[in-house]
């Protein structure tokens, strides 16, 4: 039978690669420079059912609003996917935070949703992945997280606590 044979070097250049294998959102702590909480109403909504007992739900629902940030108004729009079954399930898509001289930067959503079997009471925690920006954040980098409720069905108001970490690149603007 052959073995692998294991030197003492390449065995440690292994161990130092896997150890830098985990993702990056999960070892580095978010800095958080743009904290708001929103609160949000469904401007779009098309959910579909998947099942003849409506157990699955799946769809897309727009959610927008305004919050404060430094003093400032800025609009928040959640262009928000949903694949439920019983209430519980996968959340992705959009988030993007619009201020008030027109610069805006713009998030991929990934996160987890868990609610009561008829879609209330919901608690949602996700992710934010930098897709890019404008005005002061031409050529961002950053990410963020948020986490949400809503106590109505599918389709409810829905409050965001949100949490970036974000600033733009040199020479950029």
């Amino acid at each position: 039978m052959a073995f692998m044979r294991w030197s003492l070097p390449g065995s440690l250049v292994l161990l130092v690669l896997l150890a830098g294998c985990g993702g990056s959102s999960e070892t580095k702590a978010l800095n958080p420079n743009l904290v708001f909480t929103v609160d949000t109403t469904s401007a779009d909504r098309f959910v579909r059912t998947a099942d003849p007992a409506g157990r699955k739900v799946y769809g897309v629902n727009r959610l927008v609003g305004s919050a404060t940030v430094d003093g400032h108004t800025v609009e928040v729009e959640t262009l928000g996917t949903v694949n439920y079954l019983d209430g519980n399930g996968p959340i992705g898509g959009f988030l993007t935070v619009t201020f008030d001289d027109g610069s805006a930067i713009a998030f991929v959503v990934k996160g987890t949703s868990v609610s009561d079997p008829d879609t209330t009471n919901a608690v949602f925690n996700a992710d934010l992945e930098l897709i890019g920006g404008k005005g002061r954040y031409d050529r961002p980098f950053g990410r963020g997280r948020f986490r949400g409720e809503r106590r109505s069905e599918l389709g409810g108001a829905v409050r965001f606590d949100v949490q970036i970490e974000v600033s733009a690149r040199a020479g950029a603007g």
